[in-house]
């Protein structure tokens, strides 16, 4: 009798809540699967969202959308479809709301980074893929119910409209736009009741034929990976590493192959020059940093790969991201490469030897600079540091720092061109030919300099570096 009374309460006060977006909560235990946030929300009837769906033919399935609002001017309901717990490369369908014509319809549109933009589909052509059946707004809430297309043609899936016969984490959000068919920034207070939230389970809606017993609860957390402030941990992890890589060990075992070569010349532990200790040894451990770094990112982002692929759009693999992947990648595929042609470099008096010593250079050299333009990439355009203007700052002095060093250098050999140089005689004639032997004068003034400035670079390079990461690890 207790559990009868219960629940009769129950659905007395979900119906309540829910009879004027007409969303008929009765029917989550025999037609439609239906998601509730909070969790246990329904049992008190306060849900801040409602979401359900259920197949109707194996082409379409319904999905309703209820949201209850805490500001009046909210027009816009959302949900997104998300392989990961991120916002970017992500399908949207939204309800929006005209105040002008107090018209409602449904539209689609793509997570691009941090950004929404609509679709490239006509009128015509979005309604072969997503229709309005219903919706209402009121000052406190909106609703929609909307029919979607389950596996939409190759050339749809191209342009972004989202195959869901697949497992997404569903993605919800609501706000307020000037312009209903196109998504407005959401809250942005992560402690907010309007900060966008993600169900943490991620599901299949296309199975949502057989509906469960009960309806569905899954715990829910706040979309705190959508902040523009908060990233994933691994990704933070990844990006500090590659910082230290390719902006400090990278440029110090560079400078030390290019211009310490003449420096101790004496000094040969384990029968090898100071220089080469120096240039081998940051470039292992750049090596290990960079392989870390790969597999933490790839932890972060679910073993999912961000870059070009075949299966995406062209404007997805020309984004900053797949762009940023793909150089990374071979950044780093090339740098493990590099010392391990080192180690199975010919002799040194083999007619071979130039080839690789170009070689090896020419390699370096690249990689370095893809390796650059990859942190020019995350510095521009990804929202990795709690200030980017003083991250921007700080590369733009890393870069006036590589050009000083190359100023200053090549000022420095310019004066050991210019030094005197003692002139001995061998006293020998050979057919009325005298032989007359020079041997340049090394001015350790000159070498003193060079290695100062080396130094320089290196100790700067750290610090810039320690900046950055600083900025990097503020929002971790």
């Amino acid at each position: 009798m207790n559990v009868t009374n219960s629940s009769i309460t129950i659905f007395i006060i979900l119906f309540v809540t829910v009879c004027s977006s007409q969303l008929d909560l009765s029917e989550c235990r025999k037609d439609k699967t239906c998601l509730f946030v909070s969790e246990h929300c329904e049992e008190m009837g306060n849900c801040e969202k409602i979401v359900s769906y259920a197949v109707q033919s194996n082409e379409w399935i319904i999905i309703e959308l209820f949201y209850n609002t805490t500001h009046p001017g909210t027009n816009y309901a959302a949900i997104g479809f998300s392989e990961d717990t991120q916002m970017g490369d992500d399908g949207v369908t939204h309800c929006g709301f005209d105040e002008k014509t107090n018209q409602m319809n449904v539209f689609l549109s793509q997570n691009y980074d941090k950004r929404n933009r609509p679709l490239n589909l006509t009128a015509e052509n979005t309604t072969e893929y997503v229709e309005l059946l219903q919706g209402s707004h009121t000052s406190d809430s909106i609703y929609c119910k909307f029919r979607q297309k389950i596996m939409p043609d190759k050339a749809a899936q191209n342009a972004f409209v989202p195959d869901l016969n697949r497992t997404y984490y569903l993605l919800l959000a609501y706000g307020e736009t000037s312009k209903y068919g196109e998504l407005g920034i959401h809250s942005l207070d992560t402690r907010s009741e309007d900060f966008p939230t993600f169900i943490s389970t991620p599901v299949n809606v296309a199975t949502g034929a057989s509906a469960p017993v009960k309806p569905v609860k899954l715990p829910t957390n706040r979309f705190r990976e959508l902040d523009f402030k908060k990233n994933q941990p691994e990704t933070k992890i990844s990006g500090i590493l590659m910082l230290v890589g390719w902006m400090w060990l990278i440029p110090s075992a560079i400078v030390a192959a290019r211009y310490l070569r003449e420096h101790w010349p004496e000094v040969k532990p384990f029968d090898l020059k100071i220089w080469f200790h120096i240039h081998r040894t940051l470039n292992y451990v750049a090596v290990i940093l960079a392989i870390i770094s790969v597999f933490s990112v790839f932890i972060g982002k679910k073993w999912r790969w961000t870059g070009p692929s075949v299966h995406k759009s062209r404007e997805r693999n020309l984004s900053a991201g797949a762009i940023h992947s793909i150089i990374g990648v071979i950044a780093v595929g090339v740098m493990v490469i590099q010392p391990i042609s080192a180690f199975l470099r010919c002799d040194q008096g083999s007619t071979y030897r130039p080839i690789f010593n170009w070689s090896h250079r020419c390699i370096g050299l690249l990689t370095f600079l893809l390796g650059q333009i990859a942190i020019i990439l995350s510095v521009i355009f990804f929202r990795l540091w709690i200030a980017r203007w003083a991250v921007i700052l700080s590369y733009a002095v890393y870069l006036i720092l590589i050009v000083l060093l190359l100023f200053l250098t090549t000022k420095i050999n310019s004066l050991k061109g210019k030094q005197s140089t003692t002139v001995s005689y061998a006293g020998r004639h050979y057919q009325q030919e005298q032989i007359v032997i020079t041997k340049a004068k090394q001015d350790n003034k000159t070498k003193k300099l060079l290695l100062l400035v080396v130094m320089a670079f290196s100790i700067l390079g750290a610090v810039i570096t320690i900046v950055m990461a600083i900025l990097m690890l503020a929002i971790l």
